[in-house]
């Protein structure tokens, strides 16, 4: 089995693949991408073709598949097998570029209140919101 690359959503880390890790660990070398510290897409899918020598196996979810895209576009033929989770082939929309870099910016002022106010209504549903208050902190 080829080496496995997860690139993990926006906000997400490797605890979110904690048992994903642990099951393919016992078959083959397991990396999860650090999607942070790029500016751009092609920045972000260089530097995951960088950080990979040999053809691998890409899975990816939500922004990771806007990642996993650019990785294709960059070097398509390194890329053995692809697993999309809860993503897009849509190109990113300026508004979720713009919630991204506000984002960012709420985590560098360790500002987690404003974090939360930012994402609940992209996140939770207003049914749920209403129905759960921890949920609803806009």
């Amino acid at each position: 089995m080829s080496p496995v690359v997860i690139l993990p959503g926006h906000l997400c880390s490797e605890r979110l693949y904690t048992h994903q890790i642990a099951a393919l660990a016992r078959r083959t070398e397991v990396r999860v991408a650090q999607l942070y510290g790029h500016d751009s897409l092609p920045a972000l899918g260089a530097a995951v073709l960088g950080e990979t020598q040999h053809p691998f196996t890409l899975i990816a979810n939500s922004m990771g598949g806007a990642v996993a895209f650019e990785v294709l576009r960059q070097d398509a033929a390194r890329v053995q097998a692809l697993v999309l989770i809860g993503t897009t082939c849509r190109a990113e929309l300026p508004s979720q570029c713009e919630r991204r870099s506000e984002a960012l910016a709420l985590v560098r002022s360790e500002d987690w209140d404003g974090l939360e106010k930012l994402y609940a209504p992209a996140f939770f549903s207003p049914d749920n919101r209403r129905s759960n208050p921890q949920l609803d902190v806009t």
